[in-house]
């Protein structure tokens, strides 16, 4: 009978994650897109990291993370009827990610930002292994040549800087993004016990 209710109460809380991810995931990317925003991954991954994170506070079963991404993968393109591999593949690999790094119930604030680096970094690599895979590596030469329009430079390293700069940037953007989580699933479980 225990059991049954934590079991229950795991299932619930995990449905209740994985339909505020799908909502974020389907509100959100409609207008990143409409809007032509060049990170809208990296925006995307933001949210999945507070969210991931915060679940890890609450679910107390292993496998519960992943199948938080699963079904967000699942209602969004239920909900919308648009099917993308990268993006499906995207999201449940940072369910994945989450439930290799977090402990459920037992969520650490080094965990988390652990959680939140390692999900944007390799959002950052996605985008960059996507952008090869669809336009061959001259989509480089395009940008490097950008650059230097815009900066006036002739610097041929201005877009390895340009790409090392981005880098730390998810990374540090991922740690807060963790820590954010962590911190919003302590308020979460302060507002539960002053309800109770």
């Amino acid at each position: 009978m225990i059991s049954q209710k934590i079991k229950f109460s795991n299932s619930k809380t995990a449905a209740v994650f994985s339909a505020v991810w799908a909502g974020i995931e389907i509100s959100l990317s409609p207008i990143l897109s409409t809007v032509k925003f060049p990170l809208r991954g990296f925006v995307l991954s933001l949210f999945a990291v507070v969210i991931l994170v915060a679940a890890g506070k609450f679910v107390n079963k292993k496998g519960s993370l992943l199948s938080i991404g699963i079904a967000c993968a699942t209602l969004k393109f239920a909900l919308t009827g648009h099917f993308s591999i990268a993006a499906v593949f995207a999201v449940i690999l940072q369910g994945l990610i989450a439930e290799l790094i977090i402990i459920p119930g037992r969520t650490s604030k080094i965990r988390a930002v652990l959680t939140g680096t390692v999900i944007l970094s390799y959002t950052y690599i996605h985008g960059l292994l996507l952008q090869t895979l669809y336009f061959g590596k001259s989509i480089f030469d395009v940008y490097g040549k950008f650059l230097s329009f815009i900066t006036g430079s002739d610097d041929e390293n201005l877009l390895i800087y340009l790409l090392y700069f981005l880098s730390v940037v998810y990374f540090i953007c991922g740690a807060f993004a963790g820590y954010a989580g962590f911190n919003l699933s302590e308020k979460i479980k302060k507002q539960l016990q002053i309800n109770e």
